[in-house]
């Protein structure tokens, strides 16, 4: 009875939310109000989460996001927001806004606040050697060809589809690791210079992703919110650092004490989620001049390249919407797509979608389910500033892998015993 007049509270405030949003027209007064309500559920989920690390992690990138997207583009503007103007007015900015307090206030009120233990998402590794090797000789691969190594600009970076997909090789490679010493080290250096290249050509999210990737696999049971809240503070700074590095290609005059003092100017902002929630403001404008039948068929496009590719257009979003109505640099924020597609409904299932996948995780039992929880978490920066996309397809490739990692791994396994087997015969047991 008590979880019935519980969930009764949440559902009326959302309705209440929503007719709040109807009577009460955008302005920069408004936007400001729901702007502070947006920055205050993403605190409470990240509050909620605080006894389960593996949603702390995900709390803690949405928060940071959605404060950057807050500060940047809402309490201060100016230079700190993007520079670009083409749908930035009060109309548009006001539905951003309202979409993003929409999806965040569902999570953080239907997030379930129980512990999650390590032991639940924790990867037991694999012990085979050869599917070991024969995965590090293709990350090794990915890290020379997997680079566009041509000219570079101020805010296109280089890296290629095939270096994001790497995380999968990496994930993988930790599943037949054995957690051997010698093997989590290599894994280690190689992931090392995977950032530093990252780094080297602009790149942030996906050095991101890799450090997000060995965090709850390597370094999983050292992991506490101390230790996340240290990093995150450290990893602005290093974000600060190739931020700088990346609207000139150099490092002179960058030193350590000008990134802090940036930073503070800044109010330690993130400029990639402001970049991509512009994009998120031409999607809402787009959404006037198309049909409910061009949308429809944006949806069972992008449907249709979660399983096999797609050619039609209007199944990326952003593409669609840079070539044809409004400029932008890229990305999206999850509720934007779903706002592309069905309206304000949309949003509320892209919000009931996700605390889904965050609430399942105390009940993952499955290696697979496992594998995939994890690339849930480290996918977060891509699913939720760019596309959802990253939500799916990541997860449909991962149980490939695995399904062909465990078809090798038998035949492996089989073909050793039948070695043993033979020599036993031959009176040459194995030694």
């Amino acid at each position: 009875m008590k979880d019935i007049i519980f969930i009764s509270f949440k559902l009326c405030f959302v309705m209440v939310l929503l007719l709040f949003f109807l009577i009460f027209e955008s302005s920069k007064g408004v936007n400001l109000f729901f702007a502070c309500l947006a920055l205050f559920f993403s605190g409470v989920l990240l509050f909620k989460s605080r006894r389960s690390i593996p949603i702390f992690l995900i709390s803690f990138f949405i928060l940071y996001s959605n404060y950057s997207i807050i500060v940047g583009e809402y309490f201060v503007g100016g230079e700190l927001g993007i520079p670009l103007y083409e749908v930035k007015d009060t109309e548009i900015y006001g539905i951003g806004i309202k979409l993003m307090l929409l999806f965040v206030s569902i999570v953080a009120l239907f997030l379930k606040p129980s512990k999650i233990l390590i032991e639940s998402i924790e990867i037991k590794p694999k012990d085979n050697l050869l599917v070991f090797i024969g995965l590090c000789i293709l990350l090794l691969f990915i890290l020379v060809f997997g680079i566009n190594r041509g000219e570079i600009n101020s805010y296109s970076v280089s890296i290629t589809p095939l270096y994001e997909y790497s995380l999968l090789i990496f994930l993988m490679a930790y599943y037949v690791s054995g957690k051997t010493k010698q093997r989590i080290s290599s894994l280690l250096v190689i992931a090392v210079v995977f950032v530093l290249q990252d780094f080297y050509y602009g790149g942030r999210i996906t050095s991101l992703q890799i450090i997000l990737l060995l965090l709850i696999t390597v370094f999983l049971r050292k992991l506490s919110v101390k230790f996340i809240l240290i990093g995150g503070f450290l990893g602005i700074v290093v974000n600060s650092i190739v931020g700088l590095y990346r609207s000139s290609y150099s490092f002179e005059d960058i030193n350590l004490l000008n990134v802090l003092v940036g930073m503070k100017d800044n109010f330690f902002v993130f400029d990639t989620p402001i970049y991509a929630y512009y994009a998120t403001a031409t999607h809402i404008a787009s959404v006037s001049l198309l049909s409910i039948t061009e949308r429809l068929e944006s949806f069972f496009g992008f449907i249709a390249t979660i399983f096999i590719g797609s050619e039609i257009e209007i199944a990326d979003i952003t593409t669609f919407v840079v070539n044809n109505y409004f400029f932008n640099y890229g990305g999206g924020l999850i509720f934007s797509h779903f706002y592309f597609w069905f309206g304000w409904f949309g949003v509320i299932i892209s919000a009931v979608l996700i605390v889904y996948l965050l609430n399942i995780i105390r009940n993952v039992k499955s290696e697979y389910m496992k594998l995939a929880i994890v690339i849930f978490i480290f996918s977060v920066p891509r699913w939720y500033l760019y596309t959802p996309l990253n939500l799916f397809r990541p997860e449909l490739l991962g149980l490939l892998l695995f399904v062909c990692i465990k078809a090798v791994n038998k035949i492996t396994l089989r073909s050793g015993n039948q070695i043993n087997y033979n020599s036993t015969l031959s009176g040459n047991p194995k030694m």
